[in-house]
């Protein structure tokens, strides 16, 4: 059976909350901000983008969300000073685990959008964050 939203939220938000306790205080009030984000792009995902013949791959599930998370656990505080480094390597996984199955530029492009759409209630705005990072962000070691 799916897991309930509220379930998630609080799986999530306890993972994340406590692993933000060793960066900037100014990035803890966004935690529960980006699960909800998170998971309302993911249930989005689930309801608008089905599997099609010609997209089988369209499949999501629960794992793609721990998979966000995983991702933002292996930031380092040094690196993540402030929101827009923190919304820049959100951005870099929702677009890691979801934007790499999307095929087609109208999928890929409304991705972008509710991300912008999400980023903005984070107080960053996607061109800000672009201008500051460049065009491609990427997150490696």
């Amino acid at each position: 059976t799916e897991m309930d939203d509220q379930s998630m939220c609080l799986i999530f938000t306890t993972i994340l909350g406590n692993f933000l306790k060793k960066f900037n205080p100014v990035l803890h009030p966004l935690c529960d901000l980006l699960v909800n984000a998170s998971i309302e792009v993911y249930l989005t995902m689930c309801d608008d983008f089905r599997p099609t013949p010609a997209k089988s791959h369209y499949q999501f599930n629960l794992r793609d969300v721990s998979k966000i998370f995983q991702g933002l656990l292996m930031m380092n505080a040094k690196k993540v000073p402030d929101v827009p480094h923190f919304a820049a390597y959100w951005y870099h996984e929702l677009r890691r685990v979801f934007g790499d199955r999307l095929t087609t530029k109208e999928d890929s492009d409304w991705l972008d959008n509710e991300i912008s759409r999400h980023t903005s209630e984070l107080g960053v705005e996607m061109k800000d964050m672009f201008a500051k990072f460049g065009e491609r962000i990427m997150c490696v070691d």
